[in-house]
């Protein structure tokens, strides 16, 4: 019981980019699909997941010494 669920604590720590597509593959066969059909639906979900971390990223970084400028310029608070 106990190595199961390190298996468990593994695969969920390595992040919704590589569970999801899993998750999606999974899903895909236990509904009758194809697994190549499955499988290819698994990965796209998974290059798109990782398309939105990579642009929200570079977003934030870009935008975050910006804001924190304007709070010190304008003497901004919550």
């Amino acid at each position: 019981m106990g190595s199961a669920m390190e298996v468990v604590r593994y695969v969920l720590e390595l992040g919704p980019v590589v569970v999801l597509p899993i998750v999606i593959i999974l899903l895909g066969v236990i509904f009758g699909m194809p697994f190549s059909r499955a499988f290819r639906s698994g990965i796209l979900v998974g290059v798109g997941f990782l398309g939105i971390f990579l642009i929200l990223g570079l977003l934030l970084d870009s935008l975050g010494s910006v804001a924190q400028e304007m709070v010190q310029n304008y003497g901004l608070s919550l």
